[in-house]
């Protein structure tokens, strides 16, 4: 009888969640709470979400730290290209079954409700070993991916040093494969800084920290 194969994968997702909520991406929740001290409950894509970003959501001024990878049509993006608009930065990976889905679905209904404000969106893969540039054509289609949406891969020594530039927390099963890491959104100002920082964040919160940043100067 053989001997059931023990998974770290349980304990790797408590372990990274924890971290990400304690000193992850500007995670509001742990350092504030709303004025009545209660939390947001409607954190899903599905979820139509009618609790806006709360005015004292800390808002943050460092300069997002500049990359070149390649999009799934083969072309290579600067995030220095992008200056001058908002941006949504975000991780992702192929084979994603966990975090990565509901990420995609409330950002593409974040740029569906801004219409004629509907931000560039940048998906990095987390997992660059498998996600190399000739395959990301294929993802991007799955996803169903429009025009300024972009899924970036490239060497994965190159694309290790985006992740850490960001602080992204990852860890990987080695019988699965399943990459652990928190859902982690970044809204970038047309300057090119850092204005939010979310872990999970509903759709109704991107669409607000985008209309804040959207043509506006952090003093």
């Amino acid at each position: 009888m053989s001997t059931p194969r023990f998974s770290w994968l349980p304990i790797g997702f408590g372990l990274l969640s924890l971290f990400a909520l304690i000193v992850g991406g500007g995670t509001f929740l742990v350092r504030h709470s709303l004025n009545d001290g209660s939390v947001p409950l409607d954190r899903s894509a599905s979820n139509p979400v009618t609790t806006e970003l709360p005015e004292a959501y800390p808002r943050g001024k460092d300069t997002a730290p500049d990359f070149a990878l390649v999009n799934h049509l083969g072309k290579k993006v600067q995030l220095a290209d992008f200056r001058g608009q908002p941006l949504l930065l975000t991780f992702a990976f192929a084979h994603c079954t966990t975090m990565c889905p509901g990420v995609i679905e409330t950002v593409k209904a974040v740029r569906k409700d801004l219409a004629d404000q509907r931000p560039v969106s940048l998906f990095v893969t987390i997992d660059p070993e498998r996600d190399k540039p000739e395959t990301l054509a294929e993802t991007a289609g799955r996803w169903e991916f429009s025009e300024g949406m972009h899924f970036l891969s490239g060497e994965p020594v190159v694309v290790g040093k985006v992740l850490d530039a960001y602080k992204i927390p990852r860890a990987t099963d080695k019988d699965s494969g399943e990459i652990v890491h928190p859902a982690l959104v970044y809204v970038l100002d047309a300057e090119g800084r850092i204005a939010f920082s979310f872990s999970n964040p509903t759709k109704r919160w991107l669409v607000d920290a985008v209309h804040r940043v959207a043509g506006a100067s952090v003093n």
